[in-house]
């Protein structure tokens, strides 16, 4: 299930975050977890989209969603909003599995892009 890319503009912020869940092909169900971070302007995509990608076996698939500049984000930084396709393979996911992949992407992005979250 593809949603479109408005999806998140026009959401506060507190759901930024949520998992949304989507159907493959198969038996299990992909999980997506939108996530909203802070990078600087010279990160390109193609780094969030590695560095996340890269993150679990469970991960397949990273997309852009939206950017957002605006007075609160700082001078020389951007919002940047993905989508993170989770797809389990013998289980579907829970919530706790979900979040432990969602802090790990949280804490590469930190560590190697110097990402915050939103």
């Amino acid at each position: 299930m593809v949603l479109p890319s408005t999806v998140g503009q026009n959401f506060p912020l507190a759901l930024a975050h949520r998992a949304v869940v989507a159907f493959n092909s198969g038996e299990q169900r992909d999980d997506l977890c939108d996530l909203s971070v802070v990078v600087a302007d010279d990160v390109p995509w193609a780094a969030v989209e590695r560095v996340v990608g890269g993150v679990d076996k469970l991960i397949r698939e990273v997309s852009y969603v939206d950017e957002y500049r605006g007075s609160w984000i700082p001078e020389g930084h951007r919002s940047l909003t993905l989508r993170v396709v989770l797809r389990p393979t013998e289980a579907t996911l829970t919530a706790e599995e979900t979040g432990v992949i969602r802090t790990s992407t949280l804490t590469a992005l930190s560590q190697e892009l110097g990402a915050h979250l939103r």
